[in-house]
């Protein structure tokens, strides 16, 4: 399969995001994000998703069966994801949970970066990122199609929570947010109180280094 011919304004943004680490984009899926008292957090995702590089390949009539099973087993080479099959159609189904006690940031995916999880000015943030119009329309050409929803409870009172609507039990504060199409507009929404305050987190996220031998 030849896809190193790269799809205009998408790819030139998306290649300078993924560098040698996954390229996958959310499709079909659930994301949660548990905030504690304690500033720690996990987020966790369940759903399918695909690589950027397969839309042009599929859109182009190259990408085969033998494509997909060898992109399957390179993203299963990563300790990063808990389970990693076959979807179809050039997607994979993938679930993994991430914690962090420090404020280290944790996403999906870090790619294109949709949804992010970090310590921030002495709070937690949680960014939705927002796509230019140009990737989204050429990502839609592609035959890209998002379906997601985003859970966020938290233990600590939110601060900033934009045009997000949050309901509260208890001392548990809980947004939910759906997805039918990429947003085109960042919103972060955060979480503070003493505890978050007093942390300092390390700047960096865990990374999924992918192999592109399977693009030859």
């Amino acid at each position: 399969m030849h896809v190193r011919r790269v799809f205009g304004a998408i790819a030139f943004a998306l290649v300078l995001c993924c560098g040698f680490s996954s390229c996958l984009l959310a499709e079909k899926f659930t994301c949660s994000i548990s905030i504690k008292a304690d500033g720690s957090y996990t987020l966790a995702f369940k759903g399918t998703a695909v690589d950027y590089r397969v839309l042009g390949a599929i859109k182009e009539g190259t990408f085969t069966e033998q494509d997909q099973e060898s992109l399957i087993q390179e993203y299963k080479k990563s300790d990063y994801f808990s389970v990693v099959r076959n979807a179809g159609n050039g997607r994979m189904y993938i679930e993994y949970t991430q914690s962090a006690s420090d404020g280290a940031p944790l996403a999906i995916f870090e790619g294109f970066t949709l949804i992010k999880v970090y310590l921030e000015s002495g709070a937690i943030a949680v960014t939705i990122s927002g796509a230019e119009e140009g990737i989204k329309g050429e990502l839609v050409s592609l035959g890209y199609k998002i379906d997601g929803t985003l859970t966020i409870t938290s233990e600590i009172p939110a601060e900033k929570t934009g045009n997000s609507k949050v309901n509260k039990k208890g001392v548990v504060y809980s947004i939910k947010k759906t997805f039918k199409e990429l947003p085109t507009s960042e919103e972060t929404l955060t979480f503070s109180n003493d505890a978050t305050r007093n942390m300092k987190g390390p700047e960096t996220m865990p990374i999924v280094r992918v192999s592109d031998d399977w693009l030859e």
